[in-house]
This record gives C-alpha cells, sequence and structure tokens, in this order.
C-alpha cells in the first residue's frame, strides 16, 4: 500500500481498511490495483491529500479494473458511485469511490506506474 502514496500519490486518512490489495512490477513499470474502506467522515480527507480535483457521479469505463477483486459488483451500477476525472496524468490513476450506505466508503484504486 505505501507504494500507492510514493508512486500514485495516493494517501489514505488513518482508520482505512484494506480489503483487496495487488501489485504487480514489470520492466519499468508497475500496477497497483487496490479495494480498501475508509471513514465517511475521512473521504474529503483522502480527496484533499490525494490531490484529487472533480469527482463525477457513476463509474468511468475503466471500472472492469477491479474485476479480478471479486468486489466489483457494486461498480456495475451508476448508483452509489463517483469517480475522480482528472484527465491526463502521470502516473494514471483511476479512483471510484462507492457509498454503500453505512459508515465507510469503499474506494476503489488502479495506478500505473
Amino acid at each position: 500500500m505505501s507504494h500507492l502514496a510514493t508512486c500514485a500519490d495516493i494517501v489514505f486518512p488513518e482508520g482505512a481498511d484494506v480489503v483487496w490489495f495487488e501489485h504487480e512490477s514489470r520492466f519499468r513499470e508497475s500496477t497497483s490495483v487496490a479495494v480498501v474502506d475508509i471513514p465517511i467522515g475521512s473521504v474529503d480527507e483522502f480527496e484533499r491529500r490525494s490531490g484529487f480535483g472533480e469527482f463525477a457521479p457513476g463509474v468511468p469505463p475503466s471500472w472492469k479494473y477491479w474485476g479480478a477483486t471479486g468486489l466489483d459488483d457494486p461498480l456495475a451500477t451508476e448508483i452509489g458511485n463517483e469517480h475522480s476525472v482528472e484527465g491526463y496524468r502521470d502516473p494514471r490513476r483511476y479512483v471510484v469511490i462507492h457509498d454503500g450506505g453505512d459508515a465507510t466508503r469503499r474506494v476503489f484504486v488502479h495506478a500505473d506506474c
């Protein structure tokens, strides 16, 4: 998980619970995929500390990045999801925040570094 902070500037707040994580390195590139639950009161902090700008309702076309996690069912619908709309950025990162209606938000992250 520390790779997401150093590589893609994704900083999770205190109290984050890693549900699923995979990191793969090949040649000079690496890919990290994570599913993390964060407290509902920490969403603004997560977005600010990670340098995210605007979020839009729904899921991006890239939502299938999280298929291997087996946790991507909530992403198959527009309901309860918002995604980062950063435009081009290097390293590339994709983030969806899912509102499951409880005291946490599930954050889906995919970063290519």
